[in-house]
């Protein structure tokens, strides 16, 4: 056969796409708003388990901004419903935003160059939070084109009524941080293999 080319990419090579705490990465919730009734507060949103939620009185917008023990590009995200949404489907976001930073403030809670990673509109079934209870609705897409180590879930309106609510919240995201470069040398095609570039 005649010689081929096999560029070898960052996600291929890495294992890293991973949803939650998997591959080290853990999440660090910095603020909110509203802050949520209690014992049911933003950080609940980011436990780990949609056994505990986030409940509040719906301003426009609500948000939790939230820190990863290191950056990753994101290409999906989880939400997970209440443990009462069958009952109380209205409390369901229904419009949000998910953009990432780097530069947000910790300190003052202020500032970031937010940059859009996925929007909501509310206009698509497909991707409306089902009305079940603890029930898991994932969102894919092109990876982000740079890693982002804060973020900022914006939820904008909900189903009905003046209550929001959510269970969990969880990135998918690849970690790896290797750059691919072209070393120029390529590789001769076999009787059983095509040719390929190497990078490292």
């Amino acid at each position: 056969p005649g010689v081929g080319t096999m560029q070898v990419s960052a996600e291929e090579s890495s294992a890293t796409e991973e949803t939650g705490t998997a591959a080290g990465i853990t999440y660090t919730p910095l603020d909110g708003n509203p802050k949520g009734y209690s014992n049911e507060t933003y950080s609940n949103l980011l436990d780990g388990t949609a056994d505990t939620k986030w409940c509040c009185s719906f301003t426009n917008p609500s948000y939790v901004i939230f820190k990863t023990s290191k950056p990753v590009y994101v290409n999906g995200y989880s939400i997970w419903t209440a443990n009462d949404t069958g009952s109380e489907s209205g409390r369901n976001p229904v419009a949000w935003t998910l953009s990432g930073c780097n530069d947000y403030d910790e300190t003052n809670k202020t500032g970031g160059n937010w940059v859009t990673i996925h929007e909501v509109k509310g206009d698509n079934d497909e991707e409306a939070l089902p009305a079940a209870d603890k029930t898991e609705q994932s969102y894919s897409f092109a990876e982000s084109e740079y890693s982002y180590q804060y973020f900022k879930l914006n939820i904008t309106a909900i189903k009905d009524g003046s209550t929001m609510q959510l269970g969990d919240f969880s990135l998918t995201y690849n970690a790896c941080e290797h750059q691919w470069v072209a070393t120029g040398e390529t590789i001769d095609p076999t009787c059983t293999e095509e040719g390929y570039d190497v990078y490292q």
